[in-house]
């Protein structure tokens, strides 16, 4: 009978007061050995040692050599029954109950998969694995020579299994004393914080040595998570490859945890692979099995599942489900972020935008680069183009080799889409086109068929025109050749109940007849009014192009200007390029006076004047760039036009090249890096002298000539000297163009 923490730190100081065990044992009705205890306890560790009991084997318990028997047979056989097992043990005249097989398979983890995180290896902390990982840590604290190490991994080695509070422990004890099952459970936290290609490597050499070891059930646990791995690194044919090798290690296991977890990564390996047919047969299975899984998790997993086959609506729903159910702060923040895409994808700016602001995720923080992801997408659709583009920056600037693959697509098709949404045709392609190559080679079949179709208008195979993805855009082919309004509006219709209207905000913009054929007629588009301001929409939105790396040069809807500015009206034009480039955007009055006039005593005056001599020479009306005044600010506000620059292009350029050399594909990253230095024609801001100018000048050519040198040591890392010196060239023109140094590092 188990006595509750007064009585026992009484009887203890009962008896320290000069007691007898004898007689303090016979007061408080306890055995003379509990006594003994309890003291040794409180010597050890004080009052609070004496809180919880120390575990104590149960009677009944099977002897250790029973329960590996037993243990075994699951491990050797994961298909396997209670039942099965105990004619099994029978035959081998073992007796042991049916209750008591489950038991003991439930000991070491081998029925009754975690609900929260299916993958994992780890069990709940019970209070013999506590007590084990207490005598570890002790060994571990009073010292970590070679002796204490083995010790202490071997207590661990001979836990049935290992809980998650343990962790820590696991980490500081090198993994060749550990065995193939705590080197599984050391491992599995690192997804994703160690390279993904490494993880990967890793847990298939753990699997390979847990199949030696006769242990099957747990080689299918590191099994799971390699094909996890491998899904993650975009590899479907690796991933059809393992599933159907788990699929035979499997046999008849009946566990719904693991048997939904294969079932949906397979499936989304065969979406990825234009396999439709065993896709959807997938698909089914999966959701009749979410029906013996009525939790977070797998809803969540399922919502997953939708996106990769473009149902986004449906992805929604499952979503909304999983966060209902959760009240994990943590787990609702990465749903939030998953919840807030979805809605981006089908159109539903507004709402978005309400849940990104709720989430608040900074930088550095687990979910930052999905976050960016999203908000990329979300600015696309709000028309802000410049944030957009920052987000794609954010997202290259933090994608690492085993991330390229994930990121690389959402930076082609939102930086082309903006692209052509500003009327530059031209550029929209070649951007398509030099990133359909690395489709190509990393044999991304969904994507390259979506840029393909971009580019030519060819729709993919039978098996991908299946997606809904595909049904949309091959609604919109019909559109663009009919230019039928039911034709459209089916496209419209389609695009809303599959969750894809963002999709096809993006690319509508490739096909924009049939828009400005409704727009002629006076006929409702059933597009959103920010997507309508597009320029490429909309003539009455001016968009230019000013080119300042050199000799200044502008263009108005792909038409160039000739005119000659005064420098000081070219300095003021590129800074309202700079800070205000698209419409919504203002500059507050007196940091352009500051920038320009910052002791003249009519600055006002002067800015007027200069702002009406823009408005003439860039044809542009003069209700589109005016002065508000808002909490006693004054400032000059965009009121409907935009204005890219190749300043702006340079850094987008540099953050692509950048990406591509650390995923290791340096000859895309070389052509980007020859492209963005080429955009360099001259010195910019020659003879503009006020502030302003002087300190972007000296910022300009600081990150030229740091990109440049850096550039410079890779093509000499990589034996391409000759590019080396062509860049050193054009940096030392520059230099000699702004009157400074000739003489470089770079020679």
């Amino acid at each position: 009978m188990k006595r509750n923490y007064k009585t026992r730190i009484a009887a203890v100081r009962d008896y320290l007061k000069a007691g007898t065990l004898k007689e303090v044992a016979a007061r408080y009705r306890i055995h003379i050995v509990t006594l003994c205890r309890w003291v040794r306890q409180y010597r050890h560790g004080g009052a609070r040692n004496l809180k919880e009991e120390p575990y104590v084997k149960p009677w009944n318990r099977s002897s250790r050599d029973l329960e590996r028997t037993v243990m075994m047979l699951k491990e050797e056989r994961p298909s396997l029954t209670v039942r099965q097992a105990r004619l099994i043990l029978k035959q081998k005249d073992l007796s042991i109950s049916i209750s008591g097989i489950y038991g003991i398979w439930r000991r070491y983890n081998l029925v009754r998969r975690s609900i929260v995180d299916p993958l994992t290896p780890f069990g709940p902390l019970t209070p013999e694995l506590k007590e084990s990982l207490a005598e570890a840590r002790i060994r571990l604290r009073r010292d970590k020579d070679h002796g204490s190490l083995k010790l202490a991994a071997g207590i661990l080695n001979r836990m049935p299994y290992f809980p998650k509070e343990g962790e820590e422990v696991l980490r500081q004890i090198p993994e060749n004393y550990l065995n193939a099952r705590r080197r599984l459970d050391r491992l599995y936290p690192q997804f994703v914080k160690i390279p993904m290609p490494e993880f990967r490597e890793r847990m298939r050499r753990i699997k390979i040595a847990l199949e030696k070891s006769g242990l099957y059930y747990s080689s299918l646990i590191a099994g799971l998570n390699e094909l996890n791995a491998l899904q993650w690194m975009r590899t479907p044919r690796e991933e059809i490859r393992l599933y159907r090798k788990l699929m035979r290690r499997k046999g008849g296991l009946r566990d719904p945890v693991i048997n939904f977890q294969l079932t949906l990564l397979s499936a989304t390996a065969n979406v990825e692979l234009g396999r439709m047919k065993e896709s959807r047969e997938l698909i089914r299975r999966s959701r009749r099995l979410l029906r013996l899984l009525p939790y977070p998790a797998f809803y969540e997993s399922y919502g997953d599942l939708m996106t990769f086959i473009g149902d986004y609506r449906t992805s929604l729903v499952y979503y909304h489900l999983a966060l209902s159910k959760n009240p994990d702060p943590p787990t609702r923040v990465g749903l939030g972020k998953k919840i807030a895409l979805s809605l981006v994808i089908s159109g539903d700016y507004p709402e978005a935008t309400r849940y990104v602001t709720r989430l608040n995720i900074k930088p550095g923080t687990e979910y930052y680069e999905e976050f960016v992801s999203c908000r990329a997408f979300q600015c696309y659709g709000l028309g802000k183009f410049e944030q957009a583009a920052y987000f794609v920056r954010e997202t290259l600037d933090r994608s690492e080799k085993q991330q390229f693959r994930n990121t690389i697509y959402s930076a082609a098709i939102v930086r082309a889409a903006v692209a052509q949404a500003l009327g530059k045709t031209e550029e929209a392609r070649q951007t398509l086109t030099k990133y359909l190559k690395l489709m190509e080679k990393y044999r991304m079949v969904r994507e390259g068929a979506l840029l393909n179709f971009l580019l030519s208008g060819r729709l993919p195979n039978i098996k991908l025109r299946k997606l809904p993805i595909f049904q949309m855009i091959a609604r919109i082919k019909t559109a663009d050749q009919t230019g039928r309004i039911a034709d459209f509006r089916r496209a419209i219709q389609y695009a809303r109940q599959k969750g894809l209207a963002g999709f096809l905000h993006r690319y509508i913009v490739f096909y924009p007849g049939i828009v400005l054929g409704l727009l002629r007629r006076n006929r409702k588009t059933h597009l959103p009014h920010t997507i309508l301001r597009f320029p490429i929409f909309n003539k009455e939105v001016p968009a230019y192009s000013l080119k300042f790396l050199g000799r200044t040069v502008v263009f108005r809807n792909q038409e160039y200007l000739k005119f000659q500015l005064r420098p000081m009206a070219e300095a003021l034009l590129i800074h309202i390029a700079l800070k205000m480039g698209e419409p919504g955007q203002s500059v507050p009055v007196d940091e352009i006076y500051r920038n320009f006039w910052p002791k003249s005593a009519d600055a006002a005056s002067r800015l007027s004047h200069l702002l009406v001599a823009l408005k003439q020479e860039l044809a542009l009306p003069a209700y589109l760039i005016s002065f508000s005044t808002h909490l006693g600010v004054k400032s000059l506000v965009n009121r409907g036009f935009y204005i890219t620059t190749d300043y702006q292009d340079f850094e987008n350029n540099l953050m692509e090249a950048h990406a591509l050399e650390r995923a290791g594909e340096w000859q895309f990253a070389r052509a980007k890096f020859v492209e963005t230095f080429r955009l360099f024609r001259a010195a910019p801001f020659v003879r503009i002298y006020d502030t302003w100018s002087d300190e972007m000048r000296r910022r300009v050519i600081g990150r030229f000539e740091q990109e440049a040198e850096q550039f410079a040591r890779l093509c000499w890392v990589r034996n391409n000297r000759p590019e080396a010196r062509r860049v050193a060239d054009q940096l030392r023109k520059l230099r000699v163009t702004l009157n400074a140094d000739p003489n470089s590092s770079l020679t």
